[in-house]
């Protein structure tokens, strides 16, 4: 699948990168890659994410802050970058907390036209 190889390059192009989820917003995988090292459930986290950008989204839209861009989130163990691509589809890498947090963001950007011409 197309997706998955751009997921597996984006991945394995990062220091500390677990995996990354192509997304629907509706909740809905419709790819994923990661590394065979993590132990993390993506299917779980992938359903979770979903919500989280789709609030996050709905409070910028109150606030008449326009669309999402990207939204990170960090935690004691993990970081997160959430990645819009068009409307009802984005990527989601997961990191260490300490995972190259710039070249994900980079290579994300830069994969774009990639996911885009897929959709």
């Amino acid at each position: 699948m197309v997706f998955q190889d751009i997921l597996k390059e984006i991945v394995d192009a990062v220091d500390g990168c677990f995996g990354a989820i192509l997304m629907a917003s509706d909740g809905i995988q419709v790819a994923d890659y990661q590394r065979q090292s993590s132990q993390l459930d993506l299917q779980i986290l992938a359903v979770e994410f979903c919500k989280l950008l789709k609030d996050a989204g709905d409070v910028t839209q109150r606030m008449m802050q326009g669309e999402i861009s990207e939204l990170m989130l960090t935690t004691k163990e993990y970081s997160t970058i959430f990645h819009p691509l068009q409307e009802g589809y984005f990527v989601v890498l997961l990191m260490e907390r300490l995972g190259n947090l710039g070249k994900g963001r980079y290579l994300l950007q830069a994969s774009r036209t990639k996911f885009l011409k897929e959709l």
